[in-house]
C-alpha cells in the first residue's frame, strides 16, 4: 500500500497510529521521504506532489495508492495530471474530503477503483467495527454488506442501482463543467460536508 500525501502536510502522530492499524490490517505501509516535504499549508509544491503521485500509480509493487490525509490542494493538480489509466498501473485509490477532486477525476470508465474512504492520520481513531468492515471492503471480492450508517438517517428508503460517486460537496461544486467529474446520469450521489 503506498501512502501519498497530495494535499496538507500532517503530523506524525496520527500517522504513526494509522500505519500501525495498516499493519494490524495486514497491509504494509509504502512511503516515500518525500512525502513528509512541507512547503507553506501544503505538502510539497504542486509539482512535486504531482510527481509523488503519479509515481505511486505507476509502480508495480503496490496494490492501492492511500492518502495520508485531505486538507488542501489536490484539486490544484489536477491540471497536471493525466487522469486516463493508460500508463498507470491497476490500483485502488483511497481517501476523502480534499481528496475528492482525485477520487472522482480517476473513477471514470476504465479508470481506478475509488474508495471514498479515511485517510490514514484518521485510521487510529475509527471504531473496530469500521476498521472490520473496511478491511472486508479491501480485501473481500464479495460485497460486504450493508454500508453501516452510524449516526446518519435515510431520508428515503428503497432499493437502486447505478455507479455510487459523491464526495465533499465543494470539491463537488467546484469541478461542475471541468472534464474531471464524471457523468452523474444514473449515479448515486453522496455528498460528505459538515
Amino acid at each position: 500500500m503506498r501512502l501519498v500525501a497530495p494535499a496538507s502536510p500532517f503530523a506524525s502522530g496520527p500517522f504513526n497510529s494509522g500505519c500501525r492499524v495498516l499493519r494490524r490490517l495486514g497491509i504494509e505501509p509504502l512511503v516515500e521521504r518525500e512525502e513528509f516535504s512541507r512547503e507553506g499549508f501544503l505538502a510539497g509544491n504542486d509539482r512535486s506532489r504531482v510527481f509523488r503521485l503519479v509515481g505511486a500509480l505507476q509502480e508495480r509493487q503496490s496494490s492501492a495508492a492511500w492518502c495520508i490525509r485531505g486538507g488542501y490542494g489536490s484539486a490544484r493538480l489536477l491540471d497536471l495530471l493525466r487522469p486516463e489509466p493508460a500508463g498507470y498501473h491497476a490500483k485502488v485509490l483511497v481517501g476523502f474530503s480534499d481528496a475528492t477532486a482525485l477520487l472522482l477525476a480517476f473513477s471514470r470508465p476504465g479508470g481506478f477503483v475509488t474508495f471514498h474512504g479515511p485517510v490514514v492520520t484518521q485510521l487510529g481513531r475509527l471504531p473496530r467495527g469500521a476498521l472490520q468492515w473496511l478491511r472486508r471492503l479491501l480485501f473481500d471480492p464479495r460485497v460486504p454488506g450493508r454500508v453501516p450508517l452510524g449516526r446518519l438517517k435515510t431520508l428515503v428508503g428503497g432499493r437502486t442501482r447505478g455507479f455510487l460517486y459523491g464526495g465533499n460537496l465543494s470539491i463537488l461544486a467546484s469541478l461542475v463543467g471541468t472534464e474531471f467529474l464524471p457523468s452523474l446520469a444514473g449515479a448515486i450521489l453522496f455528498i460528505e460536508d459538515t
